[in-house]
């Protein structure tokens, strides 16, 4: 909660990565970083690279473009805005892999991982009072993304995490 107390526009003291090193420690172990070359991280790294290309595919077919973000901004990113809208989706891809877990697990992926982890699209999500699979949370997401734009409503629907 002190962090979050700190948090100012643009996170110019860097608050979410601390607080997310100190997300993941608790999650997975007290000596687990991102950095690690480890199964943790290439299943992270896979299953939110599936959530983002989820996202991104519904972006582009909803007419937007993925690369004006709302918070992401760089110019060497094509999918900025898809970065934006998967924050809220990254806590399933955590869930997964931290059930997934086990010791003797090598830092290679092999095929019965990823088809584990390509079944996080079929995760059930609740927004609202409705239950939707992932990859269709992904999609009313960013129509409600798209409707708030073009109607100016102050409204996003956000997958609720239970």
């Amino acid at each position: 909660m002190i962090l979050q107390k700190r948090v100012k526009l643009s996170d110019s003291q860097n608050c979410e990565a601390n607080a997310a090193a100190i997300y993941f420690k608790a999650l997975f172990s007290k000596d687990f970083t991102r950095d690690d070359l480890c199964f943790i991280n290439s299943a992270l790294n896979y299953v939110y690279s599936i959530i983002r290309a989820c996202l991104v595919r519904d972006i582009v077919s909803s007419g937007l473009l993925p690369n004006f973000g709302l918070w992401h901004d760089s110019v060497y990113n094509q999918f900025n805005l898809a970065d934006d809208l998967m924050e809220p989706f990254r806590i399933y891809a955590d869930r997964l892999i931290y059930s997934m877990m086990n010791d003797s697990k090598d830092i290679f992926l092999d095929t019965r991982d990823k088809q584990i982890m390509i079944g996080i699209l079929d995760t059930k999500v609740m927004m609202g009072n409705k239950s939707f699979t992932l990859a269709m949370a992904s999609r009313v997401c960013v129509q409600s993304y798209k409707h708030a734009i073009l109607s100016g409503e102050n409204s996003l629907d956000l997958p609720e995490f239970v």
